[in-house]
């Protein structure tokens, strides 16, 4: 048993801290602090066993306390390190090997690690509570959510119908995907055959996805749903907020239907309070699809003879099929429903075949836009 005047190695629990906090400062207008939480307990998870590893070949709590915040460091700053990330674990397994040689506690290497973890870690919690109190232009209009107002309901809620708002990111209308790029989908011929509308010539109200939702879900154009408009800024919480707090959603609520949000992988159109959620229990969003990419698992499973990026896009696929098994099910309540579903498909990656199976693709997970893509 150690000595009571021995510190506790805290410093492996604080060595992700700083590389999480450092993305969500880099895209401080769109990614909060919570976006960390998940992947610093799934750090936690996969440490321990590492650490109780390393327990039992260095006999000594410090040595493999500090080799685990080694390992920690070194594996999020895999990508960082480039061509040298070969050297970087070459020197953690080193350091290792010659920490094994310790014996005792060693009180002084455990306050030391402590203490410069701690220090790390400031820098970035300072910056995080600054960007929490990010203003930057644009701002939403005060009394936006007033803008939209039903009208006394002329049916009673048994007739009400349901409404299902379904977007598939990024699918093409039927003339752009022949003339392009020589596809041709069929979906519109056959909606048509089942009574739907398909409007022609038709076309998205913006370019963007993000953009996109917080006008439509508002009624309106961006331009009268924000003031002090920056043609350069790159703060996407306002449209964070118009989207999750949206005017039509209020106005349904209102007259009595009950709303049904699926679970989605872009962080930025989920609903805030939505009566149920459907969809996959867990999936990566677009945080977690960048913050792998800057880990050696891209680099180990390349190694293991599959494509670089398969982990990334087996979860997307999952993902996308979990959000179209929840559709399957159709309504389970009595009253009218609204659903909002949005599905980051055909939205690349590509990693669909015609057939639904998996598409071996390059392209690493990020929900870009732009010409980019045609190349995968």
């Amino acid at each position: 048993q150690a000595p009571a005047s021995t510190p506790w190695p805290v410093h492996p629990f604080l060595a992700a801290i700083p590389s999480l906090l450092s993305y969500t400062h880099d895209n401080r207008g769109m990614a909060f602090w919570t976006s960390a939480i998940a992947p610093l307990v799934a750090t936690w998870v996969a440490m321990l066993p590492v650490w109780g590893l390393l327990r039992l070949v260095s006999k000594s709590r410090a040595a493999a306390a500090f080799s685990t915040t080694l390992v920690v460091i070194a594996f999020y700053a895999h990508q960082l390190a480039g061509t040298y990330a070969t050297s970087m674990w070459v020197a953690v397994f080193v350091a290792s090997l010659l920490l094994s040689r310790l014996r005792g506690e060693a009180g002084a290497l455990t306050t030391f690690a402590n203490l410069m973890m701690g220090l790390a870690i400031l820098p970035r919690v300072f910056e995080t509570i600054q960007d929490q109190r990010l203003d930057a232009a644009p701002h939403v209009r005060p009394g936006w959510q007033t803008g939209l107002e039903l009208g006394p309901p002329k049916k009673t809620s048994d007739e009400r119908p349901d409404i299902w708002y379904i977007v598939l990111d990024a699918y093409g209308r039927e003339d752009v995907l022949r003339e392009q790029y020589g596809i041709e989908s069929g979906l519109a011929d056959q909606l048509r055959t089942r009574g739907f509308v398909v409007a022609k010539d038709a076309r998205s109200n913006y370019a963007q996805t993000s953009l996109s939702f917080a006008a439509t879900m508002n009624m309106a154009p961006l331009q009268e749903l924000l003031v002090e408009l920056d043609p350069n800024s790159t703060n996407r919480r306002p449209l964070m907020d118009l989207i999750q707090n949206n005017r039509v959603v209020s106005a349904l609520r209102a007259g009595g239907y009950r709303i049904v949000g699926y679970a989605g992988e872009y962080s930025v159109t989920k609903l805030a309070n939505p009566d149920e959620v459907r969809g996959p229990r867990w999936a990566l969003d677009e945080y977690d699809y960048v913050l792998l990419g800057k880990t050696p698992i891209l680099a180990l499973t390349k190694a293991a003879g599959f494509p670089q990026h398969r982990i990334a896009q087996e979860a997307h696929r999952l993902a996308v099929q979990a959000a179209f098994d929840a559709l399957d099910q159709g309504d389970r309540a009595e009253g009218p429903t609204f659903h909002y579903v949005h599905i980051v498909a055909p939205h690349p990656p590509f990693v669909f075949a015609a057939d639904g199976s998996y598409r071996k693709s390059r392209s690493r997970n990020f929900f870009g836009d732009g010409a980019t893509w045609e190349k995968y």
